[in-house]
């Protein structure tokens, strides 16, 4: 039985509060989340909201990665998505390392913009705890870059079924957005000096 088994023999690439992200071996292209803790709430909701997606037909994924079903390995039941990678191959960087790499909301606002129009044409729904730790810069050429979420999609409500109202979701989207740009400034609002003051902090990858 586990000859079967996809084995992952190297370290994970990005891990959470949940899971841990892994290169899938056979495709460098994608990656397989594993749970490594107790609870699986994260993943359920993530691959229920995509099952939601898929129905569509129709949908656009330039801002979020394509997941593609479930896999067993030896570390357990793995979930397939998108490697998110810059033109050069390099894996992108995380909204919070540019922020600590001295990056200002300014900087980044056309691609926060974007990202916020994104959500909204495409009525895709991100968690009330979207985390810039799971937000990546993807560079798509020397010249453009956007933000992809790779964490946080999809929501727990009591009556499901608002969510398939467009009005409803785009208020929802909108309130949940200015709460997170809030939360940016409040706590990014002076990135400018990290770089100048020469502290570099770790990175942050795919989880």
């Amino acid at each position: 039985m586990t000859g079967n088994l996809l084995r992952l023999e190297v370290d994970p690439i990005g891990k959470g509060k949940e899971r841990s992200c892994f290169l899938y071996p056979k495709d460098k292209s994608k990656v397989i989340k594993i749970n490594h803790a107790e609870t699986t709430i994260q993943t359920k909701r993530e691959t229920r909201y995509y099952q939601q997606l898929n129905k569509r037909k129709i949908i656009n994924f330039s801002n979020i990665p394509r997941y593609y079903g479930k896999v067993e390995t030896n570390f357990g039941t793995g979930h397939i998505y998108d490697c998110i990678r810059d033109h050069s191959g390099k894996i992108s960087e995380s909204l919070l390392w540019c922020f600590k790499e001295g990056m200002s909301l300014k900087e980044l606002s056309p691609y926060l913009n974007q990202l916020k129009t994104y959500f909204i044409d495409n009525r895709i729904i991100f968690n009330h705890d979207m985390y810039e730790g799971n937000i990546l810069l993807q560079k798509i050429s020397p010249h453009t870059q956007r933000l992809v979420v790779i964490d946080g999609l999809g929501d727990t409500v009591l009556i499901p079924f608002l969510n398939y109202l467009p009005s409803h979701v785009s208020s929802k989207i909108n309130r949940r957005w200015e709460r997170f740009i809030k939360r940016l400034h409040e706590n990014y609002n002076s990135t400018l000096s990290v770089k100048k003051t020469g502290r570099k902090d770790g990175n942050d990858t795919q989880h």
